[in-house]
This record gives C-alpha cells, sequence and structure tokens, in this order.
C-alpha cells in the first residue's frame, strides 16, 4: 500500500495521497482481512503521513527528498501512534518494521522517482508534474 500511496500524492497531490490513503487499508481490510482490525487505525495514520508529506513536500523538492521524506514521516508517524495509544512497545515495533522493510524502502526510493521521471519526460511533454 505505501507504494501506491507516495505515488498518488506525487503525482495527484497531498490530498489525492491522504484520500489513497484513508481508502486502501479500508478496502483491502474489506477484502482481504488485512490489515488486522487492531493495528488497523495506525496503518491509516502511517499511510496518511506517507501520502500528505510527499504531496506537500512535492511542491518545491525533487521526487527523490519527497519519497524520502515521506518514509521517515510515515515511520514516525505510526511510532509516535503507537507510543501515544496501544501497549506495544512502539521503538521496537518501528526499528523491526524498517529492518523487515528495508528491501520495501530501496524500491519505493528507487522506483518511484523512476517512474515520476518517466511520466514527466514520456506522457508529459517535459512539463513538471
Amino acid at each position: 500500500m505505501p507504494f501506491f500511496v507516495i505515488l498518488a500524492g506525487l503525482l495527484l497531490g497531498w490530498r489525492a495521497g491522504l484520500a489513497t490513503a484513508l481508502m486502501s487499508p479500508i478496502v483491502s481490510y474489506l477484502l482481504s482481512g488485512m490489515p488486522m482490525v487492531d493495528i488497523l487505525p495506525f496503518i491509516i495514520l502511517q499511510l496518511a503521513a506517507y501520502g500528505a508529506v510527499a504531496g506537500t513536500m512535492r511542491e518545491k523538492h525533487n521526487a527523490i527528498i519527497s519519497v524520502g521524506a515521506a518514509i521517515f514521516a510515515g515511520w514516525a508517524a505510526i511510532g509516535t501512534s503507537m507510543f501515544l495509544f496501544s501497549k506495544i512497545n512502539a521503538l521496537s515495533y518501528v526499528i523491526q518494521g524498517i529492518k523487515t522493510g528495508l528491501p520495501g524502502i530501496a524500491i519505493q526510493l528507487i522506483a518511484i522517482p523512476a517512474i515520476i521521471f518517466l511520466i514527466q519526460h514520456n506522457f508529459r511533454d517535459g512539463q513538471d508534474i
């Protein structure tokens, strides 16, 4: 889900990134039962940070910086919300999540800016998105 939320934020702005972030985990839960209901609010907050920060940062910065900032903000959001509202050890959750998610984070940092570049240069005649 983070891949498409960040991509929506970068391509369509923070509002679309936020809308995608709010709807995608709910639709996923209704279709597959995942993410589990007890962690669903935290995932929604993390994805909301991804989409909103990606779209906001893209207004002034390039795609690589925007993706990096969005990923950082997403992990900060889930860590903070877990610290405040759950009995889960937030720091260990975030550290383990980042360790487990490193391949996905690397793919996002490489693939999303590449997709933005291809769209800018092939589909919009070089206009900035």
